[in-house]
C-alpha cells in the first residue's frame, strides 16, 4: 500500500483540481431530452439552452431564453441568429414553424408532467 506521505497533494495537484473544478462549472450537458421519432429531438441543456435537431430536414433551433435569442441552423448548415423582437417585426416563416413546433411541444410536456404530479 501507499504511505500516508505519497498521499499527499502537493500545491502543483490542487491548483490541477481547482482546474477540473473551473471546467465543470463550464460543462455543458443535457439535464433533459424529449424524442419526438420521425420529428424532433429535444434537449434542455444546463446553461438553460434549449437545442432542437429536426429530423425531416436536418435543421436546427437553438434557443437562449435568457438573452431572447434564436439560432436557426438550416440544412447546408448555416446558422443565423435573431433577437425574438427582430423575428416578430420581421417574421422569418422557417423559423417561426419551427418556433410554434417547439413552443406547442414543450406545452403539452409540461400539462402532462402537471397531470402526473
Amino acid at each position: 500500500g501507499k504511505s500516508g506521505e505519497e498521499l499527499c497533494l502537493s500545491s502543483e495537484d490542487s491548483f490541477e483540481e481547482e482546474e477540473v473544478e473551473e471546467k465543470k462549472k463550464k460543462a455543458v450537458w443535457v439535464s433533459r431530452w424529449i424524442n419526438k421519432p420521425g420529428t424532433a429531438i429535444v434537449f434542455h441543456l444546463s446553461n438553460q439552452v434549449v437545442q432542437v435537431n429536426f429530423s425531416r430536414d436536418g435543421t436546427r433551433l437553438f434557443l437562449v431564453e435568457e438573452a431572447s435569442v434564436v439560432t436557426f441552423v438550416d440544412k447546408e448548415g448555416k446558422s443565423d441568429t435573431y433577437e425574438l423582437q427582430e423575428l416578430i417585426r420581421e417574421p422569418v416563416q422557417v423559423i417561426l414553424e419551427r418556433l410554434r413546433y417547439t413552443r406547442d411541444l414543450l406545452n403539452t410536456l409540461l400539462r402532462e408532467k402537471e397531470s402526473v404530479a
